[in-house]
């Protein structure tokens, strides 16, 4: 109301309310760089992250592949040991079978040798 009064108040409240509009419309401004600065920099970090998990997830893949190769090499190593199993059990049954043979054979050849005194 003083200012309506007198020109020169009037003018340096004009002058007063323009540069504290222009603070805040710098201070806007420089709040706007800050926040893109801000979003820039999570983004690149995002960025960052992404490739890392992408990295992380193509070795994981890779491990996977190499687990599942050891796992077909452990399946066939166990299906070889089977058969081997297999033809060692078939080969005990036959030794003995032999040596029941043998022992036959040393039976019929003491029944039959001369019995000496």
């Amino acid at each position: 109301m003083l200012a309506e009064e007198n020109p020169i108040l009037e003018d340096a409240a004009v002058t007063m309310y323009e540069m504290s509009a222009e603070d805040a419309i710098r201070e806007q401004c420089q709040a706007r760089e800050d926040y893109y600065r801000t979003m820039n920099t999570f983004r690149a970090e995002i960025q960052k992250k992404d490739q890392e998990l992408e990295q992380k997830e193509r070795e994981l893949e890779q491990k996977d592949r190499e687990l599942e190769q050891k796992e077909q090499e452990m399946k066939q190593k166990e299906q070889e040991l089977k058969q081997k199993k297999q033809k060692l059990e078939q080969l005990t049954r036959q030794l003995d079978q032999l040596t029941r043979q043998l022992e036959q054979q040393d039976q019929q050849i003491a029944r039959l040798a001369p019995k000496t005194e």
